[in-house]
């Protein structure tokens, strides 16, 4: 990997080198974040996990070195925008208009939280934006279904206890 830097968002193989490290994400995303610190090659590396979870805030990871070697580059935080108007679904509104180029997220434990990003001057995309609607169709029109043979059994239930009458 080459030097990193501060705001560099990192993909690692959790527990890398460790001795019986069986359950490699054990309190571990894989996911880290570098801060400004006196860590690893001047800077602090951080877990995402430990970092935007609060339950974990006292309880911060640093890479190891051997962590480190297995990182690879995500992105870069000072590239993007952190949306954080949220709609019901939990991801922010405006987040998914963007085409998936423009689009960056950071999990924490292990996906149950997450923090969504915007690249700089990123413009909504009409085809994501397109294809989101289309994909929304097709999510009513399932449920639409669905509704539909659930309505059916609970009809035929109610007919069969009613001796047919309805």
């Amino acid at each position: 990997m080459t030097a990193i830097r501060e705001g560099d968002v990192l993909q690692y193989e959790p527990r890398a080198g460790e001795e019986g490290a069986t359950n490699r994400s054990w309190c571990r995303e894989g996911i880290a974040v570098v801060e400004q610190g006196r860590g690893v090659g001047g800077a602090s590396i951080l877990v995402a996990y430990d970092t935007y979870d609060t339950y974990w805030s006292s309880d911060r990871h640093r890479l190891t070195v051997k962590e480190l070697e297995t990182a690879e580059l995500l992105f870069n935080v000072h590239d993007f925008e952190e949306v954080s108007a949220v709609h019901r679904s939990g991801v922010p509104a405006s987040w998914e208009d963007f085409a998936s180029d423009d689009r960056r997220t950071i999990s924490g434990q292990h996906g149950h939280t997450m923090r969504y990003f915007v690249r700089k001057g990123a413009e909504p995309n009409h085809a994501t934006m397109l294809a989101n609607a289309e994909a929304a169709v097709y999510v009513a029109l399932e449920a639409i279904k669905a509704a539909e043979r659930q309505h059916a059994h609970a009809y035929a239930e109610f007919l069969r206890l009613s001796g047919g009458q309805s």
